[in-house]
């Protein structure tokens, strides 16, 4: 951005490269050429616009006329790094699943891309299983299916260098098996019942006034006397 400190003269600043695009650690040459009317000389800074503004600092004088001057700044552009992800090895049919990639050193920050079977997952397909979020790098199944099974992998790109990839990871999906959880579930009820029934059916008969009798269903229980049954009926 360029900026006059001189009070009301008109001004106009255009850029011959709006856009530079540089390597890691090499020289960026940013331009401008302007025009005033009755100032020759007039101030020149080159400033950074972000969240805040920032002078640029450079190395050497302007180059050029009054009309175009060049700088040469050397900027900070990291080329993209092999990104981290998080692949769950399984997953069963019917549950969220997210798989996540992370580079943490590209600049600017890197823009991801996930691959299913060495296939690009495009970001918006109509009636898609998932949704992809290319920014943070987050591939997001709402309810999983058998048909999401594969290997994948992310790919991080920042327009710097070539992008990256990490390794594959195959993702199983396992089919929740529902009529044997419902047998589970109905079997111990049924056990219990007949527990509670059982000792109903032996108390009601007397069973328990006995001398002594063991309880086999009950795994550790110890050998029980009717004398001690007596004693804690009185306590």
């Amino acid at each position: 951005m360029l900026q006059r400190r001189a009070a009301v003269v008109p001004v106009t600043v255009t850029s011959r490269s709006p856009g530079v695009e540089v390597h890691e650690f090499s020289d960026a040459e940013l331009s401008c050429e302007f025009r005033t009317e009755n100032d020759k000389n007039p101030r020149i800074e080159w400033k950074k616009i972000d969240k805040d503004v920032s002078f640029v600092y450079y190395d050497g004088r302007f180059v050029g006329n009054q009309r175009f001057v060049t700088v040469c700044v050397r900027l900070t552009l990291v080329p993209p790094h092999t990104p981290s992800c998080d692949v769950p090895s399984s997953a069963l049919t019917g549950s969220l699943v997210q798989l996540r990639c992370r580079d943490r050193h590209s600049i600017p920050a890197a823009i991801y891309t996930w691959f299913k079977d060495n296939r690009a997952l495009p970001i918006q397909l109509p009636n898609a299983t998932y949704t992809i979020d290319e920014k943070t790098g987050v591939l997001t199944f709402q309810k999983v299916s058998r048909a999401d099974a594969g290997q994948y992998y992310c790919e991080a790109r920042n327009g710097v260098g070539p992008g990256k990839s990490c390794s594959g990871t195959r993702m199983q999906i396992d089919d929740l098996n529902e009529a044997a959880l419902i047998s589970g579930v109905l079997l111990l009820a049924l056990l219990l019942f007949l527990c509670a029934f059982g000792g109903f059916y032996a108390h009601r008969h007397g069973l328990f006034s006995r001398e002594s009798f063991w309880i086999p269903q009950c795994h550790g229980a110890a050998h029980i006397s009717s004398q001690n049954l007596h004693r804690t009926e009185h306590m």
